[in-house]
């Protein structure tokens, strides 16, 4: 699929063999960045779970608009 193919890609760009000369600073960084792109694939290929983020996502969106509002 297209998630798979975009995930394996910026696995591929951020792999920690690829991080050896950054700092320690910019290597957690990028470490990070790997566990969200892991993260997003699973929620993407996994329907219970992409229906669950979207659901807390729904939920986020409305109290920000309920506190912008003054409700």
């Amino acid at each position: 699929s297209d998630v798979c193919s975009s995930d394996l890609h910026l696995l591929a760009k951020y792999h920690p063999d690829k991080l050896n000369k950054l700092s320690s600073d910019k290597k957690s960084e990028k470490l990070d960045q790997i566990q969200l792109i892991r993260l997003a694939g699973e929620i993407l290929t996994n329907a219970d779970k992409k229906k669950l983020y979207d659901l807390e996502q729904k939920t986020i969106r409305t109290n920000k608009e309920r506190v912008i509002s003054g409700c």
